[in-house]
């Protein structure tokens, strides 16, 4: 396969060297995508040719194994004519048999095939050598890679999807383990790197929109705050909600501070999900407050929030209290200048977050509405890549922040990620974004054999 190399000169993280390159080299098959493999081939009636020339039939495909033992119990297969009741292994290379020691275990007596994908460098070598050390050697091996039906690449995420959706977690779990810790490292930092130019990208085409029709400078940063207020479920629609209502709608609009948040309610179509929340004595004034406020901003038409099953301190309505008392800081002048020298200043890491919590953190409210870690999401995610595109902060020290805060969300699906590939805690921001990114772009996408930590030889 080709080389691929990744170098970022200017990375580092809490637990590396200061570049990284990692190897592509070619990819390794689990024997859960081997048999999944086989069993789509492995039809009744269906005609393979051994390596020693034999015919074999499938006469019944047999059921999976268990417990400790051959893959495939009970299988029925004609040989050369002559119907045989038997089970089944099923291996990458021909001398996993050996490797595994099957050959001395008198638990694969029964086995009748030998099931393998790559047909390996020599002539059944380690079946001859196993044969002649024991006697619990197959008699029969079948190489699948040269007998599919369909193509390979097709095929394989097929069984790839199957496997996933059996088994449950990352698919290179079981033996992910042998790959080298700094490797790991090395594969979640270079990914963190691609996740961050990915998200400067996005941010930088809308930036271009943003200055040809000659908005307001903030209103990417204004867009993608509201994005992140969202979390996953309403991401979406809190984006949509600052595009549609943007900066310059605000500032010329004639809103009060306090009529902001019912104006953004009547626009998102919540206001009747608010006032249920409120005290009952508060309803009436909410309802005037939405009654001022209805004829001056129009409902955005199909924009649909999700409620049910969302953690209460997630939901719509709090996180558009926090956007409300947001407008009129991002309208201020001195609040952008602060903003700026977020970057120019250059901070530490723990300095940086505290900034950013003096100038996002809703004040003077009875409940609390941003908590630490939204607010240590929100700045790696937006702030840090707006910083870099508008060039307030270099490139190199934004990509460092990026990977340096702990990670610290305990519901993100980054967990499950890092928890299957063996990384040690404490975890970082590094370890989290690369988490996602390797989920996002490879592991939902079927892309198993392009993973340089999962399939390797």
């Amino acid at each position: 396969m080709t080389v691929r190399e990744y170098q970022y000169q200017y990375l580092t993280t809490d637990h590396g060297r200061n570049a990284y390159t990692v190897h592509e080299r070619r990819y390794r098959i689990p024997e859960v995508i081997v048999e999944a493999l086989w069993n789509r081939e492995a039809v009744p009636g269906r005609v393979f040719n051994s390596r020693d020339g034999s015919l074999v039939r499938i006469v019944k495909p047999g059921r999976r194994g268990r417990y400790a033992g051959p893959d495939i119990r009970d299988a029925v297969v004609e040989i050369n004519g002559r119907v045989l009741q038997g089970d089944i292994e099923i291996h990458e290379h021909p001398d996993d048999w050996r490797r595994h020691r099957h050959h001395l275990d008198p638990a694969y007596g029964n086995v009748l095939l030998h099931v393998v994908l790559w047909s390996g460098n020599g002539e059944r070598g380690g079946l001859r050598s196993a044969a002649r050390s024991s006697a619990f050697a197959p008699p029969v091996e079948i190489v699948l890679s040269s007998q599919m039906t369909a193509a390979f690449r097709s095929a394989l995420e097929e069984a790839v999807t199957q496997a996933r959706n059996d088994e449950g977690g990352l698919l290179c779990r079981s033996w992910n383990d042998a790959v080298p810790l700094e490797e790991k490292r090395a594969v979640l930092a270079c990914m963190a790197a691609s996740r961050f130019e990915r998200k400067r990208a996005e941010m930088e085409e809308r930036w271009r929109m943003v200055t040809t029709s000659g908005e307001d400078e903030f209103q990417v940063l204004y867009e993608y705050c509201a994005r992140s207020l969202g979390y996953a479920a309403n991401a979406d629609p809190m984006q949509r909600l600052a595009h549609e209502l943007p900066l310059s709608f605000w500032k010329v609009s004639g809103f009060s501070d306090e009529e902001l948040f019912p104006a953004l309610a009547v626009a998102a179509g919540l206001e009747h999900a608010v006032v249920s929340t409120l005290p009952f004595e508060e309803r009436a004034e909410w309802r005037r407050s939405v009654d001022r406020v209805r004829r001056r901003v129009a409902r955005l038409p199909s924009v649909r929030w999700v409620i049910g099953g969302v953690r209460p301190s997630n939901r719509p309505r709090r996180r558009l209290r926090v956007l409300a008392f947001w407008i009129p800081r991002f309208l201020d002048e001195d609040w952008r200048g602060k903003v700026f020298r977020l970057g120019r200043e250059r901070p530490s890491a723990k300095a940086l977050l505290s900034r950013v919590c003096g100038l996002f953190q809703p004040f003077g409210c009875r409940e609390s509405l941003l908590g630490d870690t939204r607010l240590r999401a929100m700045l790696v995610n937006v702030l840090l890549p707006w910083l870099s595109l508008r060039e307030a902060m270099p490139g190199a020290t934004a990509l460092r922040l990026f990977c340096s805060y702990p990670f610290r969300a305990p519901h993100s699906p980054a967990r499950r990620v890092l928890e299957d590939l063996g990384i040690p805690r404490p975890w970082n921001s590094g370890d989290e974004q690369g988490a996602l990114e390797l989920c996002r772009e490879l592991c939902n996408r079927n892309h198993c054999s392009e993973c340089l930590i999962g399939f390797r030889a």
